[in-house]
């Protein structure tokens, strides 16, 4: 398993604002990613080309675990906007039990998605890496998509 390692380095300190403000300021970017990812989807679905079956669809892009992985981000990102500089560990600690209620069923099927990726035609393949090149700079999105099309 690959693990992804994201660390700030600063030169001087940090203050506790600044970490907020850089910490809300990447959620809002992932939620930004996350959003253009059914964008990516799209076109997959309606294209004859492809004669992408739905079940193919859902065993490739789980799109009703991806809904609920946006959802949460954006309503991480509307807390966090609504919250105090120090109450950002209240925030985190309080999505904690929603966060593994919705990333647990998306992560126990990404393999098999992957896989499902892995084995479609070429032509399908060759759809999406076309998409991808499309999709926002986010870094985090984009290494996590760069690693997906890598393997």
């Amino acid at each position: 398993m690959t693990h992804i390692f994201i660390i700030y380095i600063a030169t001087t300190p940090l203050s506790a604002e600044d970490c907020f403000f850089r910490f809300v300021s990447d959620e809002c970017e992932v939620v930004k990613s996350l959003n253009s990812i059914p964008n990516l989807m799209n076109p997959i679905q309606s294209d004859p080309k492809l004669k992408l079956r739905p079940a193919e669809f859902e065993a490739m892009f789980l799109p009703n675990e991806m809904k609920a992985v946006i959802a949460f981000h954006e309503t991480l990102v509307q807390k966090l906007g609504e919250a105090h500089v120090h109450d950002v560990g209240a925030v985190l600690l309080h999505t904690m039990h929603t966060m593994a209620e919705i990333f647990t069923p998306y992560v126990s099927k990404f393999n098999s998605a992957l896989a499902a990726i892995n084995s479609a035609p070429k032509v399908i393949r060759t759809f999406l890496a076309a998409q991808f090149v499309s999709l926002p700079a986010s870094p985090t999105i984009i290494s996590f998509l760069r690693i997906i099309f890598h393997y």
